[in-house]
């Protein structure tokens, strides 16, 4: 049983209260407004230390907005592998026409540029909270490997709103990467598809049929 404590009581106001009233503009309009998401970040819904407290939020934001549900269980589970503060983190694994088998389909490419760095080249399909986010995690191959890279909005990466029926409101969206700079994520020779999907099951749990990342 999940300790309610774990939330603190101004998000579980914020739940319970704002987000409830505000669920059905959130659906309409299929975006979380702005001044929804400052104030889950100044009430700690984005900088959430454990999996209990986060499978917790979710439950509960799921009960008003399954759209906003999903931007806390994609954002969560890539902090607590990624870290970060005052970040909203997108993540980035489908391609068009993807299919099943996400590491044949990979073709956005990675390329090193020396100290740290690499320049992303492609598009992701289906991203979450790509609306919201303020860095994307994104599989992308890089010396013919699969790998996890982090990068920071910028010019370079575009973003087209989905509308994905059921989860109206998540910020899914095509996003481009059209030479944007970013950062590995994960070491050479460690399977950056495993450890994206990985991102996906740590959560899996507190929503039934989330959509694809």
């Amino acid at each position: 049983m999940y300790s309610e404590s774990c939330l603190g009581p101004g998000a579980s106001r914020l739940l319970d209260e704002e987000l409830a009233g505000l669920a059905g503009d959130i659906d309409r309009e299929n975006r979380v407004p702005s001044s929804l998401l400052d104030k889950a970040a100044a009430e700690g819904l984005f900088d959430i230390e454990s999996v209990e407290c986060l499978l917790q939020a979710v439950r509960r934001a799921s009960r008003y907005s399954r759209g906003f549900a999903h931007v806390l269980l994609v954002h969560g589970s890539c902090r607590l592998a990624a870290g970060g503060e005052g970040r909203i983190y997108a993540l980035g694994i489908t391609e068009a026409g993807g299919g099943t088998d996400v590491r044949a389909n990979i073709t956005t490419r990675a390329d090193e540029l020396g100290n740290g760095s690499y320049r992303l080249e492609g598009m992701k399909y289906f991203t979450s909270n790509a609306l919201y986010a303020t860095h994307f995690v994104v599989l992308a191959t890089a010396g013919g490997e699969p790998g996890l890279f982090l990068c920071e909005r910028q010019p370079q990466i575009r973003v087209e709103p989905l509308d994905l029926s059921g989860f109206r409101g998540s910020g899914v969206g095509k996003v481009f990467f059209g030479g944007a700079v970013c950062e590995r994520l994960t070491e050479p020779g460690v399977d950056g598809v495993r450890v994206a999907l990985g991102y996906i099951t740590s959560g899996g749990s507190a929503t039934p049929r989330s959509p694809s990342a």
